[in-house]
């Protein structure tokens, strides 16, 4: 009987690691914090995505990383000029005279609701700050004058 007892106390502890475990993991993938311990996404992955030599990244979920040190929810808008674009990405040439490169998850998102890029588009993005990363709200290509929601009014990605 007391190794009974024994043994089902061990069944529960591993199957509540596991949901523990599960339950971290989905909270780490969504955003919504993490309740233990650390991830690899929250420190970066130490890839630059950006490239072309310019001050600002892209993460893989198409978010404009910065160097500069801004506020959290500093609210931004960005303008430039398609240079260029296909499937997976589109680079454009800021205000400021440096690229820019939008990819990932974002992009996608923003083709599949429609949009027709074109070089030498203007474009103006709107978002805020998180975290030393700028998040894109909404995408408007002043050429066609097109808009196009990414985010909703509290900063949720549409996509999921």
């Amino acid at each position: 009987m007391v190794k009974k007892i024994i043994m089902w106390t061990i069944y529960a502890g591993i199957v509540g690691l596991l949901i523990f475990g599960a339950v971290n993991r989905t909270a780490a993938k969504t955003d919504q914090g993490v309740l233990f311990g650390s991830t690899n996404e929250e420190a970066g992955d130490g890839q630059e995505r950006g490239g072309l030599g310019n001050p600002e990244q892209s993460n893989d979920l198409g978010e404009v990383e910065h160097n500069e040190t801004l506020e959290d929810h500093d609210w931004a808008e960005i303008g430039g000029v398609i240079l260029k674009f296909d499937s997976k990405y589109l680079i454009i040439q800021t205000d400021n005279n440096s690229e820019l490169e939008l990819s990932g998850r974002a992009w996608r998102f923003i083709l599949e609701s429609g949009y027709m890029p074109a070089e030498g588009s203007e474009l103006r993005l709107s978002g805020f700050y998180e975290n030393g990363e700028y998040k894109i709200v909404s995408f408007q290509d002043q050429d066609s004058a097109q808009i196009i929601m990414v985010r909703d009014s509290s900063g949720q990605p549409l996509w999921r």
